[in-house]
Parts: structure tokens; sequence; C-alpha cells
């Protein structure tokens, strides 16, 4: 029941804590064409229910490389394809079925924002509208995060400078959002009594997204007065960037 790593949605009228605006918020998701990013990845689930506690945890990797121009792309807006390619291994080391999919960015001095998500080879959007990304200054809009039947509000909470370390490096001056908001839906036709969700990323100035955590909470009450409790906390680190050539 993951929402999808590449959604982050911003809201609000937090100011950077430097108190300056930044000049080209674009660069910190870099599009330049053979741009590519090597993710390592951990992710752990928990569910807590009248037959007792599940727990599942798996590791892998995300591999993000810039194809070229999107078709989505104009004279107005420049929109790219950035390729995605998750691997997943279970704890005992088996690996699983890896899934493809292609993210249509754009970036502009003041927002990079997700125009567009293809996934299990289908070719049209599978987004109702565009998704910020970043921007500056954080947007004052709400976006609804979607997985299934499950939804999520996601407004900004701080967005502000700090230093960052990861296997690819040390980054004393990381752009750092943190945002989140209540989760509502249903699993399996049970309404979601309580739930929230929170999304920590990191961003450098010429890099891109360096680490992102997430932390996802739900609570069903099932109709005898049973309770179901689902965790689950995932991260990716950055392990390489490698500059392409612009286009």
């Amino acid at each position: 029941m993951g929402i999808l790593l590449v959604l982050a949605a911003v809201a609000g009228a937090w100011a950077l804590s430097s108190g300056v605006r930044e000049p080209d918020i674009s660069s910190y998701y870099p599009l330049e064409v053979g741009n590519s990013w090597s993710y390592e990845t951990k992710q752990y689930g928990k569910l807590v229910g009248p037959t007792g506690v599940e727990e599942s945890e798996k590791t892998g990797t995300i591999e993000q490389r810039v194809l070229g121009a999107s078709r989505l792309s104009s004279e107005q807006l420049k929109v790219f394809k950035v390729r995605q390619k998750t691997e997943e291994r279970a704890p005992d080391g088996t690996s699983l079925p890896a899934r493809e999919s292609v993210l249509h960015v754009s970036a502009t001095p003041s927002a990079v924002s997700l125009q567009a998500l293809e996934s299990d080879g289908s070719e049209s959007p599978a987004l109702p509208a565009p998704v910020p990304i970043l921007t500056d200054p954080p947007s004052e809009d709400e976006v609804v995060i979607t997985s299934g039947a499950v939804q999520v509000l996601v407004t900004v909470q701080s967005q502000e400078f700090e230093a960052v370390e990861v296997p690819a490096g040390s980054y004393p001056k990381a752009l750092k959002k943190v945002a989140g908001g209540p989760v509502t839906g249903e699993v399996s036709g049970v309404p979601v009594s309580s739930g929230s969700m929170t999304e920590t990323t990191w961003f450098v100035r010429d890099v891109g997204i360096v680490k992102q955590e997430r932390r996802f909470e739900m609570l069903v009450q099932g109709p005898a007065g049973s309770e179901l409790r689902i965790e689950e906390r995932s991260q990716r680190d950055l392990t390489k960037f490698t500059p392409g050539t612009a286009n």
C-alpha cells in the first residue's frame, strides 16, 4: 500500500530558512539528458490485528535516468522523460519482479512538477493533474495522493536547509522538505478510522534528491469492533549521481 516515491506535494506559506529566495529551484532536480541517479532502498511493514502481528522487510534499488524530451514538452514548458526501474529483495535474498515506469517531469525557476506517470507499460498519463515536487515559494495548494481506495491530503510542514550524509557523499546545504497529512478512505471496503503520512525529502543543488524517508500509519476499525493497524516505513539514499550532457 505504498505511496509512489516520486509523489511529493507542497502547500503553505513557509519561507526558506535562509530568508532568501532561491534564484532557480529547477537546479534541485537537474533534467539534463543522460543524468542518472542510483539509490539503495529499505522498506518495513507491520500489520497488527486480532490474529497477531505480521511483519515484512524488503531492500532494493532504484535507478533513474533522463531520456530526453517528453511528448508533453512544448515551447512554453519543457517536459522530460525520466525512466525509473525499481528492484526489491526479500529478507532471504530472493529478487522480486522488477518494476519500470516513466516519469514526465518539468522544472522551471519556481517549480519542479510531475506532469504525468506511465507505469506497467501504459502509454497514457496516470495522473489527473500535475503534482508539484518542489516549489519556491511553497505552493498554497493542497494535493490529494491516491493509492487504491486510500487517499492522503498532503501539505508542507517545513522547508529549510540542513546538512545530510548519504552513501554518495556529504552535503552541507541540502534543502529539506517535510510534507504530510491525514489518511482517509477504506481498505477492502472497511473505512479508515485514522491515519497519517509524513514524508521528508532532501534536495541538493545540481544533484537532485539525495535522501527520502516516509512514515505511514493507518487504523482500520472492523464491523465487529476488531482493529487492524498498518504501519509502513521506507527510505531511499543516493549511492551515485552521474551527470549527463545538456539537451
